[in-house]
């Protein structure tokens, strides 16, 4: 009961964390750390079929971490194991737990082979199907606590993908709100919030260049609106190319501004 009580207060806790992803981006590192911290385990990790990934390693295993070539073997193999095991069974989640054993040896010895040099012990992950083929993961390995890491995961890990699409959902809609259709510049609604921000800030050396494009309306008459939207692209790119890394506006249809921070006058 002691043990079922405390998973309960510790799935409460994460779920909490997950509700205010959508506000606090850092909620989702702080329940990855959660699962790694509850579970006793030397990493917990999320990782979904569109690269999205998140993972938190305990401190006394960061020179153990997977880089580079190792990390994407390991979800090349963990995804490729997933799909298989969901073409099996068409559950919406599934529990696995891997572990370098004779049988994984026969079965699979280029992962008997990855776990055995990286000294991982075991894999325990839910696999969370999605809608379109989609697929999740969360999981841990080398875990102290068998049992607990299993029923944690179980309990939280759907509560973690709808975080993490909601969170992807509201980027998109944010990014909508705020971008230029037509050049993929900032809009005016980007420029009137970003404008508070640098009259709070304050910056040094802080440059605002306006551009207002002559003949855009002689050229929609006399070639089209295609060919006005045209030099308005080329126009739009070019700011991004000179004015790279600072905020570059369309705030009307003619009418750019550039916001422009530590540049000199030959940029």
């Amino acid at each position: 009961m002691k043990k079922k009580t405390k998973l309960n207060a510790e799935s409460s806790t994460i779920r909490k964390l997950l509700l205010e992803a959508n506000d606090h981006y850092t909620k989702i590192t702080e329940s990855i750390k959660k699962v790694q911290e509850d579970s006793s385990s030397r990493s917990a990790f999320f990782a979904n079929t569109e690269g999205e990934e998140y993972i938190f390693v305990d401190e006394i295993y960061k020179g153990k971490t997977l880089e580079g070539d190792a990390r994407r073997v390991f979800y090349s193999e963990l995804f490729s194991y997933a799909t298989k095991v969901h073409s099996v069974n068409d559950s919406s989640i599934r529990f696995i737990r891997i572990v370098p054993n004779k049988h994984l040896a026969k079965t699979n010895s280029a992962l008997y082979d990855f776990l055995t040099e990286y000294e991982i012990t075991d894999i325990s992950f839910a696999i969370i199907a999605e809608k379109n083929n989609h697929m999740s993961l969360l999981g841990v390995n080398n875990s102290r606590r068998n049992w607990f890491a299993r029923t944690l995961i179980e309990d939280i890990a759907i509560c973690f993908s709808i975080a993490i699409n909601n969170r992807k959902f509201l980027h998109k809609t944010q990014l909508a709100a705020t971008t230029d259709s037509l050049t993929g510049l900032l809009n005016r609604t980007a420029f009137n919030k970003d404008i508070h921000t640098y009259d709070e800030r304050k910056p040094d050396n802080f440059s605002c260049i306006f551009i207002d494009v002559n003949e855009l309306h002689s050229r929609n008459n006399k070639y089209g609106h295609a060919a006005g939207d045209s030099m308005l692209i080329y126009i739009a790119n070019t700011l991004k190319n000179v004015f790279f890394g600072h905020r570059v506006y369309r705030i009307g249809g003619d009418e750019f501004l550039v916001f422009a921070e530590n540049v000199s006058q030959d940029i």
